[in-house]
């Protein structure tokens, strides 16, 4: 349930200019193709949850995946602020998952490992991204109490082809499914990627082949839309790896 180096939004200075809107991305499930959650902006404050009001269909939010910034986390009462915002929202905690980058998640304190096991607690999920840039990985993994771990874009970009890169994610994979945790790929492009990395257990994924970034607006007109696996919103909840 962040990071996205998928689309290259036009970030020119421009005189008065307003702030880049927010932009949504969806992220399919790879075992039955169904939609799986929607991951919020990056980088933006915990709090503003418009994305989980955005993303509901009938009367069941779809999982969102978010990435506070480091501040946000760091606040003591992030969890108790946390379920207030879910509450007025009307969104369960079991539909939200927070993403912590690999190098973020590296630098938490003790005290952060105790707001994230409140925030498990309380059926947020947690998600570490970008596994696979940085030497202490799979020590993340142990340490941290995580739901899930999602590749690093670069480990994803060459597969099935480069046959360094596929051992590599065939390990991290196994591994973290050991650990009980479900995989997520970040960053696909192209069929064969996606058929590849489903045979191998990983439950879900995202990047281009399932769409680009999106602001609200489009993101509602794409859920809407009658299409394969957007019309059918599955459970939410990541399927951990076999």
């Amino acid at each position: 349930m962040p990071h996205d180096t998928i689309v290259d939004f036009d970030m020119k200075p421009r005189l008065r200019a307003e702030p880049a809107a927010p932009r949504y991305q969806a992220a399919y499930s790879l075992q039955t193709g169904k939609l799986t959650a929607i991951r919020g902006p990056q980088d933006h404050d915990i709090f503003v949850l418009d994305q989980t009001r955005m993303v509901k269909t009938g009367q069941e939010p779809i999982a969102t995946w978010l990435t506070p910034r480091a501040r946000a986390l760091a606040n003591p009462d992030f969890v108790r602020e946390l379920l207030v915002h879910l509450h007025d929202a009307g969104v369960p905690p079991d539909r939200v998952s927070i993403e912590l980058p690999e190098i973020a998640a590296m630098a938490i304190t003790n005290d952060g490992l105790l707001r994230l096991s409140a925030m498990r607690d309380i059926g947020v999920g947690l998600i570490l991204t970008g596994f696979g840039g940085a030497i202490a990985s799979l020590a993340a993994l142990k340490r941290l109490p995580l739901t899930a771990m999602a590749l690093s874009p670069a480990l994803v970009c060459n597969l099935p082809a480069d046959r360094e890169d596929a051992g590599l994610v065939r390990a991290a994979i196994s591994a973290t499914h050991v650990l009980g945790l479900a995989v997520i790929a970040d960053g696909i492009t192209h069929p064969a990627q996606s058929a590849w990395l489903a045979g191998q257990g990983c439950a879900a994924g995202i990047g281009p082949l399932f769409g680009v970034p999106m602001v609200a607006e489009r993101m509602r007109d794409w859920l809407a839309a009658d299409r394969p696996g957007a019309s059918r919103v599955g459970s939410g909840k990541l399927p951990i790896g076999h």
